[in-house]
């Protein structure tokens, strides 16, 4: 999944020498989430490239779960589907869905132990800035319908900003 995505990167940051428009982007950024609770709980890097609306993300979180918290690497594929429709309002306004998989650790009074989720996103990147390399604001909500253990929260809200190369 790392291969695919350093080759978007490179490519969206090498520039288009022959003008396709392959309405390529990549992005990196910094989230803060907050759990079914209410509570922030966490903080997350993602990195996300795509081609034609099609593309993956990777994160790596710290989060905080009651007494307990711990690390974890997570995947997913994404589809941006107003790169299909419209060349410029992606550039703007930019709707993301994504269905992964999360995989950690957890640690705590307990002891230490595994975490594991299937996850389904939806989000907005919001351009801040106009031209090839634009400051973002994301906002995404993430929803966890299979985890373990059972118990952690399925509901998350994160928001935070970002950079894009298109």
């Amino acid at each position: 999944m790392v291969g695919p995505i350093l080759v978007l990167a490179t490519l969206t940051a090498a520039g288009n020498p022959y003008n396709f428009d392959f309405r390529a982007q990549a992005q990196a950024g910094v989230q803060v989430s907050m759990h079914d609770g209410g509570t922030p709980g966490g903080v997350e890097l993602h990195g996300a490239a795509s081609l034609m609306g099609v593309g993956a993300t990777m994160r790596l979180g710290y989060e905080e779960l009651g007494e307990q918290r711990g690390a974890f690497y997570a995947i997913g594929i994404q589809m941006r589907p107003l790169t299909w429709l419209d060349k410029e309002t992606f550039k703007t306004v930019d709707l993301h869905t994504t269905i992964g998989g999360l995989a950690g650790g957890l640690g705590g009074p307990e002891g230490a132990q595994f975490r594991g989720a299937v996850w389904l996103g939806a989000g907005l990147d919001f351009g801040l800035t106009k031209g090839d390399k634009q400051a973002l604001l994301t906002i995404e909500y993430r929803y966890q319908p299979a985890q373990e253990p059972t118990g952690a929260p399925s509901h998350y809200l994160l928001v935070g900003p970002g950079l894009r190369r298109q």
